[in-house]
């Protein structure tokens, strides 16, 4: 029998269990990026000391689904990492679905020795309480009292389907109305999506305008395909300007539908697009196909004013992501990118991506200069 040195073996040990991630290479739109894959389920310390770990959804229950939303801080350690997961539709199951990692490493990476974990809703929740969670972004620090200020937009899947807005303050509670324990929501305003001028439901995600002032937001979501509107999340309604993708696009495939998307620079923007619309539960329809998607949006001068169908949509060019190592196999082969976020810039004009996926997983994508 051979025989491994013990010293050896311990050094192999060692190394296994202190390399949490997996490094590849992808390239994107002609641009190359080194990649980190880490699992959602570790554990973080929290403010206080104590430490929690990142409870996900077994996998023989059901998909992932992950979406996150990066915030530059005033250096690496101040970076902010909101992470989202859009859970079963099923009661007695808990899972962490909207959490915060503060603080990245030097490469950008939020892990478990770098970040603190911040737990909203509860932490590990059911449905009710927890929301389920789609797409969702930061919008401001304002701080003018508890409950006031409309610091998030969250799409939630509890029950009817919401576009909602909580103040930083207030997200200990209820993310979704939680009848069961006769809760309401911690929701500082909620509408019903597809309501008020909005550009439709499904899996709705959100974007910063080219110039972020803090509170208008660029949503995405299925109307009968891709569509896009705008919402000064001052207001309680959309401006009357939504546009389904179809409509301006030749050609464009409408069982195409969209989960994240971000603000690239300019009028560019890019979005992550599924030729079904995915969902957590398992044997659903597969997504067999998702596109990242470079895509320009002219908007109207006089948002207030403008028309429904009055955004310009430019497709200007898309990368096929299944088969990349952006996401985790999965148990079947069917793994997917779920989520997308544009990072800390590493040189001019060269961001740091972040994407979800449908596996457990966050990923880090660092361009190669």
């Amino acid at each position: 029998m051979c025989r491994v040195p013990f010293f050896i073996a311990a050094l192999g040990l060692a190394l296994a269990i202190s390399l949490p991630a997996r490094a590849a290479e992808v390239t994107l739109f002609g641009k190359k990026y080194n990649v980190v894959q880490q699992s959602r389920a570790q554990t973080f310390k929290k403010a206080d000391g104590s430490q929690v770990t990142v409870r996900v959804v077994p996998r023989d229950l059901g998909t992932q689904l992950a979406n996150v939303h990066f915030v530059e801080g005033a250096d690496p350690s101040k970076d902010r990492l909101f992470v989202g997961c859009n859970i079963l539709a099923d009661s007695e199951l808990r899972a962490h679905q909207f959490y915060l990692l503060t603080g990245a490493d030097a490469n950008g990476v939020f892990t478990p020795e770098s970040a603190t974990i911040t737990e909203f809703f509860g932490g590990a929740q059911n449905m009710h309480r927890g929301g389920r969670p789609t797409g969702f972004m930061w919008l401001n620090d304002i701080d003018t009292g508890v409950g006031k200020d409309r610091n998030i937009a969250i799409s939630t899947f509890w029950n009817a389907d919401y576009y909602r807005l909580f103040d930083l303050d207030k997200m200990t509670g209820v993310a979704g109305e939680d009848e069961e324990n006769g809760q309401p929501t911690d929701a500082v305003f909620s509408l019903l999506l597809g309501d008020a001028n909005s550009p439709g439901t499904g899996f709705t995600c959100y974007a910063r305008m080219p110039q972020h002032d803090g509170h208008t937001a660029v949503v995405f979501a299925n109307a009968g395909g891709a569509a896009v509107g705008v919402w000064d999340t001052r207001k309680d309604e959309f401006f009357p300007v939504s546009t389904n993708f179809a409509d301006v696009v030749t050609d464009f495939a409408v069982e195409y539908r969209p989960t994240s998307a971000i603000h690239y620079a300019g009028n560019e923007y890019w979005v992550l697009l599924h030729d079904t619309e995915p969902g957590p539960a398992l044997g659903g329809a597969a997504v067999t196909s998702t596109r990242l998607s470079r895509v320009r949006l002219t908007f109207p001068a006089d948002l207030a004013n403008a028309q429904p169908g009055s955004i310009k949509v430019e497709i200007l060019e898309a990368q096929e992501l299944k088969g990349s190592p952006l996401h985790g196999a999965g148990p079947d082969g069917e793994g997917f990118v779920y989520g997308i976020a544009k990072g800390r810039e590493v040189a001019p004009g060269l961001p740091r991506l972040y994407f979800g996926d449908s596996e457990g997983n966050i990923f880090t994508a660092t361009p190669i200069p």
